[in-house]
């Protein structure tokens, strides 16, 4: 049986939404971030659906996509983006 990724083999695929556990919901965080904010080097928290970006990123453009990535996911609540722009723009 051919399974979408992500998905539930219990479930043949589908996986209700909000019921993600916390763990792999930090994963697909970790995951969406890196692709959107390559160069960041950063940390992520996720507790109870709220998720806190801190640490650094060369250009402001990758301090948005790395706060909008975290939306992705339904479950996400709020998102605090204290991440830092760290080159200077001249």
């Amino acid at each position: 049986m051919d399974i979408p990724i992500g998905g539930d083999p219990t479930t043949g695929g589908v996986r209700a939404r909000g019921s993600q556990d916390p763990a792999s919901l930090e994963e697909v965080l970790r995951c969406a971030v890196r692709r959107a904010a390559p160069y960041a080097a950063l940390d992520l928290a996720v507790n109870e659906g709220t998720v806190v970006l801190s640490g650094m990123v060369p250009t402001p453009e990758e301090r948005s996509r790395a706060g909008l990535a975290c939306w992705c996911e339904p479950t996400v609540r709020a998102v605090y983006n204290n991440l830092e722009v760290t080159s200077e723009q001249g």
